[in-house]
């Protein structure tokens, strides 16, 4: 997954395209060089949840990351 960084600064100025790229990746916004914020849709937010939860359980010998995707797609059908 990645991650835009923009500073509070530019942030500020131009929040309405921070919202915009929000919802394709994670935004992280900086003020001196160190992230003080993530901004993310709730999509995104959701992918990165579950791509950490497939990594995790592959981690620990368990569904593959595909797998563990294909699961997920079920359970949040009502397929399960």
């Amino acid at each position: 997954m990645t991650m835009f960084s923009i500073s509070a600064s530019e942030a500020q100025k131009a929040f309405p395209s921070v919202i915009e790229r929000s919802q394709q990746e994670i935004v992280s916004v900086t003020c001196r060089g160190r992230s003080i914020m993530l901004a993310m849709s709730p999509r995104v937010f959701q992918d990165y949840v579950d791509a950490q939860l497939a990594l995790d359980a592959k981690n620990n010998g368990m569904l593959s990351v595909t797998e563990t995707k294909v699961s997920l797609d079920r359970y949040r059908n009502g397929e399960q």
